[in-house]
């Protein structure tokens, strides 16, 4: 399964269907458990490991649970003494058209190095920005690693500040050169915010930008790629 295709599948299949909060907070802790097990077709989760992800009770994890069951979204098989329960992720890219690939619902980041699709912000409320925040969290801990409820609350807070592609690309960024706190993350975004980079667009042209003073200051690089990680060696020493 890809995290992102899936994610934003999930969000165009939310658009005619309704889910509690309780609902969508499941089937984002089940994406993350599969993710840890390494995407399998089925997998085994125990209840209290997805009631410490969502903060469920055990009778709102049946709930939730029953909810996406209902909703033909995974299917469950009731686990013995010893032995947690069985869940199937459906795969909601495969269900629905081509469309989920088009250019109204993802930006994909052109880049010679890396390239992911990032779900485009749109101002949200409700149930909906509780799944987009869960969503970062994911993409977060599946890149970098887990975060305490402080580095939660000050990596969300940028949400106010700027749009959910720019903050899952910082992310990016900050996994593809070692980085192990969300400080990191957080210096990136306070940089792309000081120079006013509002898009993915600007991002690029701003990196591409500071490429070239890399390129200037640095004897004989070998490639792109060097180029590349000398753009971030700087950035962590001005860190």
């Amino acid at each position: 399964m890809d995290f992102n295709l899936e994610t934003m599948a999930f969000r165009k299949w939310r658009k005619k269907h309704k889910l509690t909060n309780s609902a969508i907070s499941l089937w984002y802790a089940l994406m993350e458990v599969n993710a840890t097990v390494g995407w399998k077709r089925k997998f085994n989760a125990p209840n209290s490991t997805l009631q410490e992800i969502t903060g469920l009770s055990k009778q709102g994890l049946i709930n939730a649970r029953n909810m996406l069951k209902e909703n033909k979204l995974i299917h469950y098989k009731k686990g013995s003494k010893g032995c947690a329960g069985e869940y199937q992720i459906i795969s909601l890219v495969k269900t629905l058209d081509s469309s989920v690939h088009s250019v109204d619902q993802a930006v994909q980041i052109v880049d010679p190095y890396r390239s992911i699709y990032l779900p485009i912000h749109r101002q949200r409320h409700g149930q909906e920005r509780q799944a987009d925040e869960q969503a970062i969290i994911y993409f977060y801990e599946t890149h970098i690693g887990m975060m305490s409820i402080f580095g939660r609350e000050e990596l969300l807070s940028y949400r106010d500040k700027m749009s959910d592609e720019l903050i899952l690309a910082a992310i990016e960024h900050g996994a593809d050169n070692g980085a192990r706190t969300v400080k990191y993350v957080v210096r990136i975004l306070e940089e792309w915010l000081e120079n006013g980079l509002e898009t993915v667009k600007d991002v690029l042209a701003y990196r591409k930008d500071r490429l070239k003073q890399v390129q200037k200051t640095v004897p004989f690089p070998k490639n792109e790629q060097d180029d590349y990680q000398a753009l971030f060696d700087e950035l962590r020493r001005e860190g």
